[in-house]
């Protein structure tokens, strides 16, 4: 299998889920958690719409976490005020987190 095919591969898992890493929780019982995207260029063209909704869908079926953090398939952060640090769960940086998804990487 070429390293093509392989890129091809993890685009179509991503697309079909977003796979969220939960932490241990922490003593609050709220867990963290870590959203890793395939920004490959043809995630982008052919998936990023769907990489969208399950995002929106983890966000929905974690309302309350104690942390996040959004990285892309090479390590990158999505907020690089971030990096190596956990991103506060509040409403506003939820909906910078979506607004940030539609040209990141782009």
């Amino acid at each position: 299998m070429t390293t093509g095919h392989i890129r091809w591969l993890t685009g179509i898992l991503a697309a079909a889920s977003i796979f969220v890493a939960a932490h241990a929780r922490a003593q609050s019982g709220k867990p963290r958690f870590l959203v890793i995207l395939d920004t490959s260029g043809s995630m982008q063209r052919f998936a990023w719409p769907a990489v969208r909704r399950k995002l929106d869908e983890v966000l929905d079926a974690y309302p309350k976490v104690k942390g996040l953090q959004i990285m892309d398939d090479e390590g990158g952060y999505m907020f690089s005020g971030y990096a190596r640090k956990w991103i506060p769960d509040t409403p506003q940086q939820r909906r910078t987190v979506v607004e940030r998804l539609r040209t990141w990487n782009v």
